[in-house]
């Protein structure tokens, strides 16, 4: 699993190397190994160790595809699977039976944001809507260029792998 974490000074890749049990990690930050141990952890936030200097984080409300938190007083955001919408859009696809205009899922998963309302201009690439799936969240996004003529999805609802999102035309 990779992150990119922002805000303490500059932007670092973070993946996870290992998991030892008992809330013990090691992540990989920047090309650095830390061993992190998890204290306690709940839906607001959590207390964790690195050596022997101890941490809080909190969460505060973000996007879809960041959580933003507040660690030691300092605003961070960490940004999850970043490349994984990446790999998404570049395998979503023109629907033949739909004349090139149909936007389709490439994952089976929960709508958890919509950024386009029926009647929108939208360009290549523009974010259409945030699906989540095992705990991840990716964007789906334009195919093409043009008017959004119908969208078939609202926050909420749960599509599955191949559904139409969108018409785009």
């Amino acid at each position: 699993m990779r992150y990119r974490i922002g805000g303490i000074d500059g932007e670092h890749e973070c993946s996870l190397a290992g998991s030892h049990g008992n809330g013990e990690y090691t992540l990989i930050i920047a090309g650095q190994e830390r061993r992190v141990r998890v204290i306690s952890a709940d839906s607001r936030g959590m207390d964790f160790a690195i050596g022997n200097a101890h941490h809080r984080v909190t969460y505060v409300p973000g996007e879809a595809l960041e959580t933003r938190m507040v660690l030691d007083g300092l605003q961070v955001s960490a940004f999850r699977h970043t490349g994984l919408d990446e790999v998404v859009y570049k395998n979503s696809g023109r629907s033949e039976s739909a004349g090139g205009d149909a936007l389709k899922s490439q994952i089976p998963g929960k709508v958890v944001s919509v950024a386009v309302s029926e009647g929108d201009e939208v360009a290549e690439g523009d974010a259409i809507c945030a699906l989540e799936a095992m705990k991840m969240q990716v964007g789906v996004k334009a195919h093409k260029a043009g008017r959004l003529s119908s969208l078939k999805v609202k926050v909420g609802d749960t599509v599955a792998k191949g559904a139409v999102i969108a018409e785009i035309s």
